[in-house]
């Protein structure tokens, strides 16, 4: 039971948040299993388990409040919507929760607005982000505009591309997806 549970929890795109109240060992199963593929869940914000920890269980329970903390760490970057509009980390963060509708809830509650204020927000943010050169320039890739050598062999370059062509690499392309140093 506890299993199908922690399952559930994982692929839910609306529970923000859980207590947990069970003393017995099946708290070991739980968190054990929820520490597996926590990672792959950005709309639990919070996971109370009013049980012992016990050393058996710590490391599964300490992956379970890192992935929680990261996710609030998101959602409060995201609520940071009027941060400058080049504001890299607002923007991966608004990119990655404005496909939880849980997560833009919260953050109209965390900023006691209406929730289309800030999917609007959320819109208009992302809109500008839409353009080859708005893309780069927001990832840090370059300052003003993508400016290109001329190619040996003459072929197509990211310059040379037009909108739609662009707009169907964005699709698969996220801010996200562009490395930085460390």
């Amino acid at each position: 039971m506890w299993l199908t549970f922690a399952e559930s929890l994982i692929r839910s795109e609306s529970i923000r948040w859980v207590e947990y109240d069970d003393f017995s060992k099946d708290a070991a199963t739980f968190v054990r299993r929820l520490a597996v593929d926590i990672s792959h869940s950005y709309t639990l914000l919070d996971v109370h388990c009013h049980c012992h920890v016990h050393a058996a269980f710590a490391e599964d329970w300490l992956t379970v409040q890192e992935a929680t903390q990261r996710n609030w760490s998101l959602v409060a970057r995201a609520g940071r919507l009027e941060a400058s509009l080049y504001d890299r980390y607002v923007t991966l963060a608004v990119e990655r929760v404005s496909v939880y509708p849980a997560l833009l809830d919260e953050i109209a509650e965390q900023l006691k607005t209406d929730k289309a204020e800030v999917a609007r927000s959320v819109r208009d943010r992302l809109r500008r982000t839409k353009t080859l050169n708005a893309f780069m320039r927001i990832t840090g890739v370059v300052r003003e505009s993508v400016v290109c050598h001329p190619s040996e062999g003459g072929g197509t370059q990211l310059v040379d591309l037009n909108e739609d062509c662009w707009r169907q690499i964005r699709q698969y392309l996220f801010l996200r997806d562009v490395k930085h140093p460390e």
